[in-house]
């Protein structure tokens, strides 16, 4: 199986419209279901996601509900599609 790294730029790009190379970001999700590619994603993907939302509400970038919306769909697509690296050397 292939694999490809992922970090939190990309993750955002899925969930946000209107993000610069989105269309690109959210190609490479479904190309790795179709061509069963293994994203892997940084032990802190999480905490980027959640901060780089936080900030846009914070900086009124994006209102709440869409906050919400994009936190919720990306918790539930890492519990079914994305693992995370845990020890680095695993992959090595």
């Amino acid at each position: 199986m292939a694999k490809r790294v992922i970090d939190a730029s990309v993750a955002i790009k899925w969930l946000i419209d209107g993000e610069s190379f989105c269309e690109i970001a959210r190609k490479l999700l479904v190309d790795s279901k179709l061509k069963n590619i293994e994203l892997i994603g940084p032990p802190i993907l999480l905490y980027e996601v959640e901060s780089i939302l936080q900030m846009r509400l914070n900086r009124s970038i994006a209102p709440k509900y869409v906050v919400d919306e994009a936190l919720a769909t990306f918790y539930n697509a890492v519990k079914s599609d994305i693992p995370f690296v845990r020890h680095l050397p695993d992959y090595i």
